[in-house]
């Protein structure tokens, strides 16, 4: 069933799409409802808006919170993670020489706006060193350690990733959450790229905030994010744009209106449920951690390069490291690594990230998601070997 499912994606003809994690891609049959939704705004927007929408907007959060095994009240629609984490930023009450906490492996997007946002009121950003890469020896004391070891009496936020945007890594949250609990200092959880990557359970993490995407590996349109939010801090929260709704009691209401956009997201979350269940969740998820590891061992052949991060410690996507011939034509820097995945997108037609360098080496991510197969991974080794001269 899997190895049909690549006839509901519209790519250009040619193109070899290795990068599911970056953007996210809407199937077509969830496109063609997004469209339909739209036809339904523009048959009257005034009636939809002041009407309509408010009902659609509670009936699919409602069922979104049914999903994730969460209560309604506790979840909120958000533009993407990064809206719902600078929202979180924005109510910090930071003094000078108070403290953010981030780490090495923080998204860079939200690293420059928890920096952007400790400078503002005269605090500091503390970045925890997380082993990376990844071994097989890799226990998650050593990431719960390394985190604890970094937060001081000044700590007012500490951010952590569920998996790691540059590096596809796991981490193990649950014990990191918990290295925070033992030193009282809220924490908040970017999962942006966790629902339809692996399996979640937020009761089970217990973070203050869980933020994360549905347009990544959801397929749903973008852009659409949720945001869940422990009770304690319900008052503070406030949407990053306010509105009409900026001061209902309701924390999740307030969320339900920041001004004319575009809803379509949010009301293609049920059609994008129904897509991931003709396949069922389980079987997708599995289906790409098997063809990732499959993948993982084409290019480490191919390239005679060892790919280090544990299968417990990948879901869907992963990096490992390209061949050493490229430092030879390429920077072993982000300039670098820019440089050849640019010539791979727009020469190869091979759409994968090369988002770091590490210790003079380029580090590719790649992706597995149920429009690809194993010839997808061969085509990619190739076409980097020929780089790589």
């Amino acid at each position: 069933m899997l190895r049909k499912a690549g006839f509901h994606f519209t790519f250009e003809k040619g193109v070899t799409y290795l990068d599911h994690g970056g953007f996210g891609v809407t199937p077509a049959p969830v496109s063609k409802a997004q469209q339909k939704h739209r036809r339904r705004i523009e048959q009257n927007p005034k009636a939809f808006f002041t009407y309509d929408y408010p009902d659609i907007w509670h009936e699919v959060l409602a069922a979104t919170a049914a999903r994730f095994r969460v209560e309604k009240d506790n979840l909120t629609f958000v533009q993407n993670a990064s809206d719902g984490i600078n929202a979180v930023l924005q109510i910090l009450d930071l003094g000078e020489k108070d403290e953010i906490l981030t780490t090495n492996l923080t998204y860079g997007g939200i690293d420059i706006a928890a920096e952007a946002t400790a400078r503002k009121a005269g605090a500091s950003i503390v970045r925890a060193q997380l082993p990376f890469p990844a071994t097989s020896r890799a226990k998650a004391a050593d990431y719960a350690g390394a985190l604890e070891k970094s937060i001081g009496k000044r700590t007012k936020l500490v951010i952590i990733d569920h998996i790691t945007s540059a590096t596809g890594m796991v981490l193990p949250v649950r014990e990191m959450v918990a290295a925070c609990r033992k030193k009282n200092v809220p924490v908040l959880v970017d999962a942006a790229h966790v629902p339809g990557q692996v399996a979640f359970d937020i009761a089970d993490i217990n973070p203050d905030w869980y933020v994360a995407n549905l347009h990544k590996w959801y397929f749903v349109p973008r852009s659409c994010g949720i945001m869940w939010t422990a009770d304690k801090h319900f008052e503070k929260m406030r949407p990053t744009v306010m509105s009409w709704n900026t001061n209902d009691p309701s924390y999740a209401l307030r969320f339900g209106w920041t001004g004319t956009r575009d809803v379509t997201g949010i009301m293609s979350v049920p059609d994008a449920f129904r897509f991931m269940d003709g396949y069922g969740e389980e079987n997708v998820i599995r289906h790409n951690h098997e063809l990732l590891t499959q993948a993982i061992g084409i290019l480490s052949d191919a390239w005679k390069v060892k790919a280090q991060t544990p299968p417990a410690m990948y879901g869907s996507m992963t990096t490992l490291p390209l061949p050493a011939g490229l430092t030879k034509h390429f920077a072993a820097d982000l300039a670098g690594c820019l440089k050849i995945q640019k010539i791979l997108i727009r020469e190869k037609k091979i759409t994968a990230s090369v988002p770091l360098a590490h210790k003079g080496r380029h580090y590719i991510r790649i992706a597995a998601q149920i429009y690809n197969s194993a010839a997808d991974y061969k085509k990619l080794a190739k076409a980097v070997l020929s780089l790589a001269g």
